[in-house]
């Protein structure tokens, strides 16, 4: 068999699986699968809302759509802007998590009607990093804008509450001494920092905004998980099983044995 036979074998596989989740879920089923291989890594971004269009253009309006979802994550706002284009098109919205769905994966998720995990699926933290030129240079990398580490905006308010409470500093003069320490170490310290801050209330709005979608005016419960989600869990790589998503209250089902192996 040559490599282009075994690609069209690999091909007609997924098409059968696809149709055989479809017959299990009664919908249809659209997959976003972003890569995680060493140097081969995708994340989602804006470029996905044309390619889902297109595909719920061929569906058309109908009563249930299913995402398929495997992913560590992406752009905050390409994943609010996904949820929002699927519901124009069905009247529920379910998301299928195999295994990863992680940080954008999970906001993602928030904003569907259900959630179907398998033994195997991960949600996690939603605490947004930002990447801008302000940003550390990676090590060993040659500068360019595109070459910056990520910063998490809760390590910023870590970082502040680490040098009020645990290291003791006091008042607008021990902050400062924070920030200039940091502003030695590099000078756009201070912008990447205030970069970092200015996304963390828009990770709330987004949260809330796709929770508000199917959950209505509970707005107690809904501040309840977003805290949970984007302020609590000590780490980004902190993973959500299906049992403590449950109890943090997300709309989890436990996918069935014969749809998890499909998955």
């Amino acid at each position: 068999m040559t490599t282009g036979d075994e690609g069209n074998a690999a091909l007609e596989r997924r098409r059968l699986l696809i149709k055989q989740i479809q017959e299990k879920r009664k919908s249809k089923v659209i997959c976003y699968v972003t890569g995680d291989r060493q140097k081969l890594e995708t994340r989602i971004a804006h470029d996905c809302h044309p390619l889902a269009f297109s595909h719920l253009r061929q569906i058309g309006a109908s009563n249930k759509v299913n995402l398929f979802l495997y992913t560590a994550g992406g752009l905050t706002v390409a994943g609010w802007g996904l949820v929002h284009l699927i519901r124009e098109f069905c009247k529920e919205f379910s998301v299928l998590v195999p295994y990863r769905a992680w940080s954008c994966g999970t906001l993602i998720c928030l904003g569907a009607d259900e959630i179907v995990m398998g033994r195997l699926g991960q949600l996690g933290p939603i605490d947004p990093s930002t990447q801008n030129p302000f940003n550390p240079p990676i090590p060993g990398v040659p500068p360019a804008p595109q070459h910056t580490l990520p910063m998490n905006v809760e390590d910023i308010v870590s970082f502040i509450n680490l040098a009020k409470h645990e290291i003791g500093l006091k008042g607008d003069a021990g902050l400062s001494s924070a920030l200039e320490s940091l502003s030695k170490m590099n000078p756009y310290a201070p912008l990447a920092l205030g970069a970092a801050h200015r996304v963390r209330p828009q990770i709330v709005k987004l949260a809330t905004g796709l929770l508000q979608l199917h959950m209505g005016e509970k707005q107690k419960e809904i501040k309840r998980i977003v805290d949970i989600l984007a302020k609590q869990l000590g780490s980004h790589d902190y993973l959500i099983g299906r049992r403590e998503a449950k109890g943090i209250g997300l709309k989890v089902k436990d996918a069935p044995g014969d749809l998890e192996t499909l998955m």
